[in-house]
């Protein structure tokens, strides 16, 4: 027997995954609690038909925004960017932080890679941090 159910990527759309996967209803609003707007059927019927995984499970992380917002470091150039990652037209099914941490292991001492996303890479700076 073969499942032709579709594969749960972040571009999934959250209707054709609790179409496809019903019972994922209750695990999804015990992760993020804004999850619960499924149990309307007016919002289940329109923002769940457009609204891919990887946009409500960023709408159900709360994040202190201000801990990642600091004035301009006195290293940063523009003309020390060596490459620029543009989240929004990259595929939306890989996460644009992979390809951040590779292109960070081949900058020299001084170069920068930009990210230019539409979501806070919360967890993505941390661990940039962590590694300096």
């Amino acid at each position: 027997m073969t499942d032709d159910r579709p594969a749960i990527t972040p571009s999934t759309k959250v209707a054709a995954l609790l179409d496809c996967y019903p019972q994922l209803e209750d695990v999804l609003i015990e992760i993020a609690p804004p999850f619960k707007k499924l149990k309307n059927p007016i919002l289940r019927k329109s923002v769940a038909k457009v609204a891919p995984l990887r946009q409500a499970a960023l709408d159900g992380i709360e994040v202190e925004v201000d801990s990642y917002r600091t004035e301009q470091p006195d290293w940063f150039h523009r003309e020390r960017i060596r490459e620029s990652i543009d989240e929004r037209k990259s595929d939306p099914d890989k996460m644009p932080l992979v390809g951040l941490a590779h292109a960070a292991r081949g900058l020299k001492q001084g170069e920068i890679v930009e990210l230019i996303t539409t979501f806070l890479p919360a967890p993505g700076i941390d661990i940039m941090r962590e590694q300096g």
